[in-house]
């Protein structure tokens, strides 16, 4: 029945901040949540992937590209 009488009083024992597993818990918290924002979030707040294009071969030839121009 004491710790009835904690919340009363208003000591922390609603958010256990010296806890090794609350803080564990939220980390992985926070991560399951940027993973489910970060789809729906535009384009130019997403990281942009840096690396080289391969290159397109045909039998072992190098394929000119054509930029494709729309009416």
């Amino acid at each position: 029945m004491d710790h009835v009488h904690d919340r009363c009083r208003g000591d922390d024992s609603l958010m256990p901040w010296s806890d090794w597993q609350f803080w564990v818990v939220t980390v992985i918290a926070m991560g399951a949540g940027v993973l489910v924002i970060r789809p729906m979030l535009p384009k130019r707040f997403r990281r942009s992937p840096k690396g080289t294009r391969a290159q397109l071969t045909v039998k072992g030839r190098k394929i000119e590209r054509r930029s494709v121009i729309k009416d």
